[in-house]
């Protein structure tokens, strides 16, 4: 693959430094690509973190998905420190009941018709509050936060509302020096995609070409430089 790298941070030592902060003090990701729904939930699976570090993972789900794809490896929905939030049809598979916006445990949480967006934001922050009531101060990273399907919340909603939410949301996790990233599926130069770009840290582009294995290419906005195309 003549324009992939395969390891590294594909960029300046600049740009590597400023990753490294990022990792450091908590960051904010949109995930976008024109790529199907395995290479999200690879990606996914990534950025919540490896099962042999001490990680603590909240998956909030738009859309009919089963939890598990996206969760590492030996990490299971039912785990002490892993919560999941779910929007609109969906149900945490850790949980046979629904809660209320406030009655998130780290282990389940409720469902929320798809025009409740304070409600599923509100879930999510109760998610993140519950698993550091529960796991008390956290090391920088280990934090994890994960939205799978975002662009879903866009139906009926306007973009300026939905940017201020996961603007939100990514703040409660920076605040806690956590790991936010957001899947929005599409080009990346969609209108939608720019308006979003504005609540996030970094931007990672996900492809895959005929016959080759998933890439990503990250973007830093503040400095306005990119990296390689990198093997997911």
């Amino acid at each position: 693959m003549d324009d992939t790298t395969r390891g590294g941070d594909g960029g300046s030592p600049r740009f590597a430094a400023a990753l490294r902060r990022l990792k450091r003090e908590g960051a904010r990701l949109l995930v976008t690509g024109e790529v199907n729904a395995a290479v999200h939930a690879r990606q996914t699976r990534l950025l919540l973190g490896s099962p042999r570090e001490e990680r603590v993972r909240v998956l909030a789900l738009v859309g009919g998905s089963s939890p598990s794809r996206f969760l590492p490896d030996g990490v299971a929905p039912t785990d002490d420190d892993v919560a999941v939030v779910t929007h609109g049809d969906t149900r945490s598979t850790a949980a046979d009941v629904s809660s209320t916006d406030a009655d998130v445990s780290p282990s389940s949480a409720g469902e929320f018709p798809t025009d409740r967006l304070d409600g599923f934001s509100a879930a999510v922050q109760s998610a993140v509050d519950c698993q550091r009531t529960v796991h008390g101060p956290l090391s920088p990273a280990e934090l994890r936060v994960g939205v799978v399907g975002a662009g879903g919340l866009l139906d009926g909603t306007g973009v300026d509302r939905v940017t201020r939410t996961l603007d939100a949301l990514g703040e409660c996790v920076v605040d806690r020096r956590g790991m936010f990233h957001c899947h929005v599926s599409g080009p990346v130069d969609a209108p939608e995609t720019a308006a979003l770009g504005a609540a996030f840290d970094a931007r990672i582009d996900l492809r895959q070409r005929d016959g080759l294995p998933p890439e990503q290419r990250w973007t830093l906005p503040a400095l306005d430089e990119s990296s390689e195309w990198m093997l997911l």
